[in-house]
């Protein structure tokens, strides 16, 4: 009986079908897998497959970068502890202002003036509220017994939580001010969030790279 060939689609297919395959592959593996973990497979398959560790460390790359896309006003430097971004579209008599708060909690959004003075929001949308599990300390008591060339051994154990779980907004937060009130773009934005010093940029003008 032949030996069967091994079912590889990159030998069966010219340079750039073996190209694509290996990005399908990459994407796969983050996706599925996690970073970590294809982070050890790439460094199994490099000495064998050069091409396709090739395409694992871009997808390795890319894709984390991917899922947290931020909106396109930012302040510069951020504040310690959290990076805001934030949009803002003007929608008939309302100024719409979304912003990624980075998980925390918004406490205060304003809009300042250029005389100074200050718009409050009239409403504030949030998003929802997920916390995590709270970190918890294992116990365990054991025992042993040795006779007749036999070791037994027993125990018991029992875990507990310790105070609460990270509290994370999952989603951005929007805020509406008064257009009337907030005047014309661009706009400078006030925010505080939960743990946060506060922060101000413009929003709704030129962007900054």
């Amino acid at each position: 009986m032949l030996d069967r060939p091994a079912d590889t689609r990159a030998a069966r297919l010219p340079r750039n079908g073996a190209i694509l395959v290996a990005e399908d592959l990459a994407a796969g593996l983050v996706l599925r897998l996690g970073p970590k973990a294809v982070a050890g497979i790439a460094t199994d398959a490099g000495g064998e497959d050069p091409m396709l560790l090739r395409w694992l460390v871009i997808g390795l790359i890319v894709l984390p970068g991917c899922s947290r896309a931020t909106l396109p006003y930012k302040p510069d430097p951020q504040p310690h502890g959290a990076r805001i971004s934030a949009d803002a579209h003007e929608l008939a008599d309302r100024l719409r202002v979304e912003i990624d708060t980075d998980g925390r909690r918004l406490e205060q959004a304003w809009i300042i003036k250029p005389d100074g003075t200050s718009v409050a929001a009239d409403a504030v949308e949030n998003p929802p509220v997920v916390t995590g599990p709270p970190p918890s300390i294992s116990v365990g008591v054991g025992g042993g017994s040795y006779g007749g060339g036999i070791g037994v051994g027993t125990g018991v154990g029992a875990g507990f939580p310790v105070g609460e779980g990270r509290s994370r907004t999952q989603g951005n937060t929007t805020v509406w001010f008064p257009a009337a009130q907030a005047g014309a773009a661009p706009w400078r934005l006030y925010v505080k969030l939960a743990g946060v010093e506060p922060t101000t940029f413009f929003v709704g003008g030129p962007t900054t790279p």
